[in-house]
């Protein structure tokens, strides 16, 4: 798969090409191990595009976390802070052993 094409996907489609790939590299490896592997080099890079792929869906988790973290923060900005206008549980309460 073209680097191009990664970003296009949508994250259900990315999702199965990377259990796509994945399965790929498990039958690679089963015929590395049996003998009948022919082009050693498509392990390598088998890997390299299961990495992409799994690159791009984090950078995908980044982004949405970010995205709600911010709007989290935006709405709290509009409600105020829920912690202002609270004093601290210490704050005036004077010695307790006074009283």
């Amino acid at each position: 798969m073209a680097r191009t094409g990664v970003h296009d996907l949508d994250d259900g489609a990315l999702v199965e090409q990377v259990a796509q790939s994945k399965d790929e590299l498990f039958r690679l490896r089963f015929q590395l191990a049996t003998g009948q592997l022919t082009n050693h080099a498509r392990i390598g890079q088998a890997r390299r595009e299961i990495a992409r792929l799994e690159t791009e869906l984090r950078a995908r988790e980044i982004a949405a976390a970010e995205a709600l973290e911010a709007q989290a923060l935006e709405g709290e900005a509009d409600r105020g802070s829920p912690v202002a206008g609270r004093r601290d549980r210490t704050e005036g309460q004077g010695n307790q052993e006074d009283a």
